[in-house]
């Protein structure tokens, strides 16, 4: 849970931890916290004041320990601004698929890798062209 000031109000162990790897990842600076997770508070605080319909803002974020997936929440009724932030590693899928945007490997690039039925990439040398 983040304060009005961006500043971590309530925190479990594991989501430190995380924590810890985004901001490894993204340096922070003025702030403690990493960019991804200022900005995703804004605009969770932006939707509250003008639109409470949408759906609740989210990003997926690279660390060097795999995807992390955040979301936020302004809690209703709170006044003060605070937003929670869950954050957690991505969902399996979501990883691979964002690995394989992040290099290119999508269906439309035309550099079509086979993938294991894990979902594991074949790394070999494409033949051909």
């Amino acid at each position: 849970m983040l304060g009005r000031y961006d500043e971590v109000q309530l925190i479990t162990p594991p989501a430190r931890l995380l924590l810890d790897d985004l901001v490894r990842a993204n340096p922070a600076a003025p702030h403690d916290l990493p960019l991804p997770v200022l900005s995703l508070a804004a605009v969770a605080r932006r939707q509250a004041r003008g639109m409470p319909d949408r759906a609740s803002p989210g990003l997926e974020v690279p660390t060097r320990a795999g995807w992390l997936s955040l979301h936020a929440s302004v809690p209703e009724g709170v006044r003060s601004e605070q937003v929670a932030i869950v954050i957690q590693r991505a969902a399996p899928e979501t990883a691979v698929a964002l690995e394989l945007e992040t290099y290119d490997l999508t269906a439309g690039t035309g550099d079509r890798r086979p993938l294991t039925a894990d979902g594991s990439l074949i790394i070999a040398p494409v033949r051909g062209q």
